[in-house]
């Protein structure tokens, strides 16, 4: 009985190919295990942000409205603690059982302190930093910090 040799240099072709199929499928296990933990989704749908440009816009309206009416008659000489006490009343005046007309608020009314006010003798400012949210299911939720000056000129 004969036997046949066998071709070395094809089976030496055969293990290089799988060899190189094996690391290539290692390989890309693991960058995509090494890249998942770094991915990030961007949104590019607009219609998620207006709803928090939104609230960002009622709650600088209603600030406004209460620093216009906080400044009315108000002098540099009363100081700063003056300012405040105004600003809380016309606050308050948002506040029904203790809920505010725009939930936001929440965050002026714990912000608002001497420590946050300036006054000048031509103008009152405050600071506020704001951190809205806005929940889409359970999925994903917009998130949106940001710091405002409000200035009222006496």
């Amino acid at each position: 009985m004969k036997i046949k040799k066998l071709n070395k240099k094809a089976d030496l072709s055969v293990l290089l190919l799988v060899f190189m199929a094996v690391f290539l499928s290692g390989f890309a296990l693991y960058m995509f295990n090494v890249n998942s933990n770094t991915v990030k989704t961007e949104i590019k749908d607009s219609r998620y942000l207006d709803d928090v440009y939104v609230l960002e816009n009622n709650l600088d309206f209603y600030i406004n409205e209460i620093m216009d009416k906080a400044v009315i008659d108000f002098r540099y000489d009363s100081g700063k603690g003056k300012f405040v006490e105004r600003f809380n009343e016309e606050l308050q005046k948002y506040n029904s059982n203790g809920v505010f007309v725009l939930a936001e608020l929440n965050q002026v009314n714990l912000q608002v302190t001497s420590d946050n006010v300036e006054i000048n003798p031509n103008s009152v400012s405050i600071n506020f930093n704001f951190k809205l949210e806005k929940v889409y299911s359970d999925k994903f939720n917009v998130s949106y910090s940001y710091s405002k000056r409000f200035l009222r000129k006496l």
